[in-house]
């Protein structure tokens, strides 16, 4: 992750990027479930800690800084949304506030040094006045501008019942099932807490399965040997669940055993497995609705590029925008008419990029 304090203290434009980073959201690689996880119950949460409501976060020296004051300075770099971000996502607040109390310490040795009273930083910091007040009425127009460019930007219900035709295969409800099982768990650097040898560990679940087959019922039998937490007191059942999610040898069973019977003992990580498939439901393609929200998103992305492309273009149209030396030439341009410059729409750089690249 970029540190946002360098980058903010170098440039408007760079501390943006810098925002963009922070804010980005991070996909984490799906773990898949087993029989004795699926079902795990989550440890309490903590009660929530009541906080000051603009708590101190540092002292340097003589000066306080404060929570809101975070919040503050990175508003002059990013739009609301994404402040409102930083505000709602503690780990994403975290790192702003490290990086400003990290500019904070540089400001305040910089000061102490005496560097603000040079008048080579005076000469910069009223160029640089000039450039963060021009920023942040930019920044202040694209935000008044921000709700329209959403609108812009979001697909008519014909469009996504469009897509939606042209990808259906795209997105598929997978295939389910429910499924009976009994662990038995064997003792190995994985299962630490297991008693029972490989053997010993077979030669019960065998037993387990011939008490089945005799009558014994899989409430009574779950509830007297399972060693799976997630499904002992349910008979070993467990409903609806995708074959994929789970680990492999049990997947594969639940995907090929016959319906009804019980299979043979299999073994997985967490020991030997006997087990019942009651039902199995193929895939299935999403209805519209199920795929919507998905659908929606997704052009939405593709869409914004166009969007504020377009928007760009409809803005060098009534300024008079042109680009190149051409455009110095006799005074340069003046609300679009002058000299020898291009008209806009020829001008290089005004064309708006295709949709949907």
């Amino acid at each position: 992750m970029l540190r946002l304090a360098h980058l903010s203290l170098i440039s408007l434009p760079m501390a943006l990027s810098a925002l963009s980073v922070l804010s980005a959201q991070s996909t984490a690689a799906g773990k898949k479930q087993t029989p004795s996880a699926a079902t795990k119950q989550a440890p309490a949460a903590a009660p929530k800690q009541t906080l000051p409501e603009n708590p101190v976060i540092a002292h340097i020296g003589n000066n306080v800084y404060r929570h809101d004051d975070v919040l503050e300075y990175w508003s002059m770099f990013a739009q609301k949304a994404q402040i409102d971000q930083m505000r709602n996502d503690p780990a994403q607040f975290q790192q702003a506030q490290a990086s400003f109390l990290e500019t904070m310490l540089l400001l305040n040795k910089a000061k102490r040094d005496g560097l603000d009273k040079t008048q080579d930083f005076k000469d910069k910091a009223a160029k640089a006045t000039a450039t963060l007040t021009n920023s942040l009425l930019a920044k202040e127009y694209v935000e008044l501008r921000t709700p329209e460019l959403d609108r812009l930007s979001t697909p008519s219900e014909e469009q996504m019942m469009e897509y939606y035709e042209e990808h259906k295969g795209e997105y598929q409800n997978p295939a389910l099932a429910s499924a009976r099982h009994i662990l038995i768990a064997v003792q190995s650097a994985e299962n630490p807490s297991a008693k029972l040898s490989d053997a010993d560990a077979l030669a019960k679940i065998t037993k387990v399965a011939l008490e089945l087959e005799a009558g014994k019922s899989w409430q009574e039998a779950a509830k007297e040997y399972s060693e799976d937490p997630g499904s002992a007191d349910k008979g070993g059942l467990y409903e609806n669940f995708n074959p994929a999610q789970m680990v492999p040898e049990f997947a594969e069973a639940v995907q090929t055993q016959e319906i009804g019977k019980i299979g043979k003992p299999i073994k997985t990580r967490f020991g030997y497995h006997i087990v019942m498939v009651e039902s199995r439901k193929p895939a299935q393609a999403k209805t519209f609705d199920e795929a919507k929200a998905v659908i929606k998103v997704k052009l939405q992305e593709k869409m914004r590029p166009d969007t504020w492309s377009n928007f760009l273009n409809s803005l060098k149209i009534e300024l008079g925008y042109a680009e190149g030396a051409e455009t110095a030439k006799d005074g340069g341009v003046s609300g679009g008419k002058g000299g020898n410059e291009k008209p806009v729409a020829e001008t290089k750089g005004a064309t708006t990029s295709g949709r949907g690249k």
